[in-house]
Formats: structure tokens, C-alpha cells, sequence
């Protein structure tokens, strides 16, 4: 997505992004899913009362809420902590599409990284292979040689046995 956001980031939203920035893989991407749910709802609906107001009870919400940054980056966005909710009411739509803006760009570079990091892993793992097939083989194991086979028995008749 192109930024069409020309409103600069509060201290509070680029804090809560930088320890977004920090959060394990599977964390950032749930509190991600959420977190563009939640703000893009309130850009795209920005006079609905339904969008403005979290509610800290709900599920999805305390999950997303667990996670480190997450909280600043409401906060800073415009979101007001009350008791049982975190309310949007007052909250500059161009503030939260900033942040929004930011948390996709955030979530892109975490994807590009990933990928480098995963060509880079495959690449060395590439090398070993080569060079584990460039060695020359081990010698092949021969064994000792079969004990001689036993003489065949002859077939004359037993001296003691004789023929009627």
C-alpha cells in the first residue's frame, strides 16, 4: 500500500511500534490480524460509534492487548484507556490511518526479513550439501574372507554295513 498519510507518528505510536518490532513471530502476527482489523475498521468507518470502543473483556481483544506495544500503539493513536474499554471517540482519523500505515510497513519488512533470513539459511544448507557430495566416499567395509566349505561326504557304504 502507497502512504497517503501525511500526519506524523505521536512518540507513543512509534514506541508501541518499535516493541511490536520486537515481539516473537507468532505474537506480532495475531496481535497483527487484530490490530488491522481494529484501526482500519475506524478509518473506513470513521463516524460509526461501533468502531471507536474496544472492549477489554473481549477475547480477541485482551489476546491482542497482551502483546507488547500494543497498548502504546492504541493509546498513541488516540485511544483513551477507561475501565472496561479503550475508547476512539476523540481519536484523529489521520493519526490512526498513520499508524495503521506503519503497522502494515512494520509487518511488511518483518516479512522481508524473514524471507532473507530463510534464503540466506537455505543457501548455507545448499553449500553443506555440495560439499558433503565433493567428498570423496569412505572406503567400502570388505569383509573376511568366507571359511572353506567343508569336504563333501563321500557315499560308500559303512564297512560295517554291508550289502545282503
Amino acid at each position: 500500500m502507497a502512504s497517503s498519510s501525511t500526519t506524523a507518528l505521536t512518540v507513543k505510536q512509534k514506541v508501541g511500534l518499535e516493541m511490536l518490532s520486537e515481539a516473537l513471530e507468532g505474537e506480532f502476527d495475531a496481535a497483527f490480524g487484530v490490530l488491522v482489523k481494529v484501526l482500519g475498521n475506524l478509518v473506513a468507518h470513521p463516524d460509526d460509534a461501533k468502531y471507536r470502543k474496544l472492549r477489554t473483556s473481549n477475547a480477541k481483544v485482551q489476546a491482542m492487548l497482551a502483546t507488547k506495544g500494543v497498548r502504546a500503539l492504541l493509546v498513541g493513536s488516540g485511544f483513551a484507556e477507561e475501565p472496561d474499554a479503550l475508547n476512539a471517540e476523540t481519536a484523529d482519523v489521520a493519526a490512526v490511518q498513520a499508524a495503521l500505515e506503519a503497522l502494515q510497513a512494520l509487518h511488511a519488512s518483518r516479512a522481508a526479513q524473514e524471507a532473507a533470513q530463510k534464503a540466506a539459511s537455505m543457501a548455507e544448507r545448499n553449500l553443506q550439501v555440495r560439499a558433503a557430495s565433493t567428498r570423496p566416499a569412505p572406503p567400502l567395509r570388505t569383509r573376511a574372507p568366507a571359511p572353506p566349505l567343508p569336504r563333501p561326504r563321500s557315499y560308500a557304504p559303512h564297512p560295517d554295513r554291508r550289502p545282503p
